[in-house]
């Protein structure tokens, strides 16, 4: 099969990564797991800070931690090997360690030793991401864990334009306006993105005006790509969704850690703030899930039929700069 940029870019020699949110370790021992780019990865909450260790045992190459997400301490299934702070206590010999980096409440790590920083890795996405941090927070019942039976290239080409919004997205995106008008406020940094699409959101889809604090007339959708994983969409500056994607050793599945963060100050459990962001909740899983099919088809097509058409065309602009990049380096 003919490589995409995806492809080439999923073998790229990647430095730093997003691997989640501060949300997901709120108490000591929480973990969550990364795998993607030849790593096995734990991030756990030690009760001071946040680390991050190869989750291969040293032992006999077991996974220590197995399950995706949890609280308990590193001890390996397969014969009881015990890690504390990635030293194992019965041989003192210890992990891997990947440096952990906070951009807001987005949890980094520098997969590849570089000699860049977080902060210059990102430039000016940095700032955006300590911008949506400070201004919105997660809440519980906005979470969820997704499969597509997909390579990673499609899931992120699918998300990178939106001329398919008119079409895929009919009865979620179609009512507030995506993909009817022209894009603006583009900005690239490196390999990240940044672009707005104009809204137009009846009265019945906005946050109630009296539990606003960020009301505005000029309705907007904000887009980003933090490459090469991290997805964040604001509605509005009133919603925001996170999705931060991993895939399996072939590239044949991708895996999307999904959030919804709604404004800081509000209530979530008051009845209307509630009410709001539940029906957002529910038509972003719905995107996703209309997202899924049509990729997994087109991903079907490749495996079985060898399709390999990537005509780009309008409106497919930040596919084709990602192309052009990966072409320079």
């Amino acid at each position: 099969m003919e490589a995409n940029f995806h492809e080439e870019y999923y073998n790229d020699n990647i430095n730093w990564i997003c691997v989640g949110l501060t949300y997901d370790l709120p108490k000591r021992n929480d973990f969550i797991l990364y795998k993607g780019y030849g790593h096995n990865i734990f991030i756990q909450n030690n009760g001071d800070e946040i680390e991050a260790y190869s989750n291969i045992c040293l032992h006999r190459s077991a996974s220590i931690f197995q399950q995706q997400s949890g609280n308990g301490r590193a001890i390996c299934p397969y014969h009881g090997w015990f890690y504390k702070q990635g030293k194992c206590t019965q041989t003192k010999k210890e992990l891997a360690k990947y440096k952990v980096v906070l951009a807001g409440d987005f949890i980094f790590l520098e997969l590849n030793k570089t000699d860049q920083a977080l902060s210059a890795y990102l430039g000016e996405f940095y700032f955006l991401l300590q911008t949506i941090s400070s201004r919105f927070q997660a809440s519980e019942f906005m979470n969820k864990s997704l499969k597509i039976k997909s390579s990673v290239n499609l899931v992120l080409e699918n998300v990178l334009e939106c001329q398919h919004c008119l079409h895929i997205h009919k009865s979620t995106l179609g009512p507030i306006g995506m993909g009817q008008g022209m894009p603006k406020d583009h900005i690239t940094y490196g390999r990240h993105d940044k672009i707005s699409y104009p809204l137009t959101i009846s009265a019945n889809r906005r946050v109630p005006q009296d539990i606003s604090i960020l009301r505005d007339e000029s309705f907007v959708y904000d887009h980003l790509f933090v490459y090469p994983n991290l997805l964040v969409s604001i509605t509005n500056n009133e919603f925001v969704y996170i999705g931060v994607l991993s895939s399996n050793s072939l590239n044949t599945e991708t895996y999307i850690s999904a959030r919804g963060l709604l404004l800081r100050g509000l209530d979530p459990n008051d009845r209307k703030i509630k009410a709001f962001y539940s029906m957002s909740w529910s038509n972003t899983l719905k995107v996703l899930e209309e997202d899924r099919i049509i990729v997994e088809d087109q991903f079907g097509n490749f495996i079985n039929f060898n399709a390999m058409n990537n005509n780009f065309a309008f409106g497919e602009d930040r596919i084709k700069n990602q192309k052009n990049k990966q072409k320079q380096k």
